[in-house]
């Protein structure tokens, strides 16, 4: 798969976007664009629409499962997989690669629930501190319903700093955060709890697309803290918005999927069903010579366990 930008191909779309086609300057591509890029990414699992992350397990042995993924096939460590249906308890099995390694996983999967930070603080009370990771946010304002010192429920909005001030504080205290209502950003947006001793810790990130983060954290018994696990699964979808941003479908395949849509509305279901299983060949193809076997857990090699990807 090439490396193409909105920019790239906004020429070869154009043509496809909407009856008669668009300019390629048209604001009506790039949304005829997201168009087929949503219709594709429903129609299967394909290289740019899957992940790879990790997780350090804490005292508690729980993990927080990105706010990017929307479901995930495999969790593993370097030492054995634990392998199920995508977001499913139920068909729990291991697949340990150590003989060192016991097999049995009754302990299972645990799933806790969605809280909006991926951790929680580790004192109370406390001030939420957020640090932007691009200055363009700033002026960008989140509000969090909290409990306040005194167990009342508050809303506190707190607006991203300017490029001179490296973070946010809040200037009211929290006991604990009930939910978050976040813009749209360009950058992540790290959210940590201050605590009174001018200790912090650390309660996630918020990615660019979070409106209303909630992260599913899960616990696995049979594996210690500290250890670090590898989670495999499916990207949640967002429209590109800029024209600096990759595409991850082949042209042909997008070319495919427009027209799909185009036979859809016009009622042509021959033509649909023609267009899809093109665009679905296309992407088949592409993936049978560039796709890595994922049959076994991937290694990283000189991963440091002591700096996830994500925390």
């Amino acid at each position: 798969m090439k490396d193409f930008t909105v920019a790239d191909i906004r020429e070869d779309i154009a043509p496809f976007a909407g009856e008669g086609g668009k300019c390629k300057d048209s604001a009506e591509v790039l949304k005829r664009l997201n168009d087929a890029r949503r219709f594709l990414w429903k129609l299967g699992n394909w290289q740019g629409t899957e992940s790879h992350d990790c997780a350090v397990i804490g005292n508690d042995n729980v993990i927080a499962i990105p706010t990017h993924v929307s479901s995930w096939k495999k969790l593993y460590t370097l030492s054995r997989g634990f392998d199920f249906g995508e977001g499913s308890f139920g068909s729990l099995s291991c697949a340990p690669t150590g003989s060192s390694i016991r097999s049995d996983c009754s302990d299972g999967i645990l799933p806790q629930g969605r809280f909006p930070t991926y951790t929680d603080p580790t004192e109370t009370p406390f001030r939420i501190k957020l640090v932007p990771e691009r200055e363009e946010d700033a002026g960008k304002s989140l509000v969090f319903a909290v409990f306040d010192e005194y167990g009342t429920k508050q809303h506190h909005t707190i607006t991203l700093s300017e490029a001179h001030e490296p973070y946010s504080l809040d200037a009211r205290l929290s006991s604990k955060i009930l939910s978050c209502v976040k813009p749209l950003t360009i950058g992540r947006v790290r959210v940590l709890a201050l605590y009174a001793d001018a200790t912090e810790s650390s309660l996630g990130n918020y990615s660019p697309f979070d409106l209303n983060p909630s992260v599913q954290r899960i616990r696995i018994p049979s594996v210690q803290a500290g250890e670090t696990i590898y989670i495999f699964g499916k990207t949640k979808y967002f429209d590109l918005r800029d024209d600096t941003e990759l595409v991850e479908f082949d042209t042909d395949a997008i070319i495919s999927a427009m027209q799909a849509i185009k036979a859809r509305r016009a009622g042509d279901t021959e033509k649909f069903a023609a267009e899809m299983q093109n665009a679905r060949a296309i992407l088949l193809a592409e993936e049978a010579s560039q796709k890595p076997f994922l049959g076994s857990p991937i290694k990283f090699a000189g991963f440091n366990p002591q700096q996830p990807i994500f925390q």
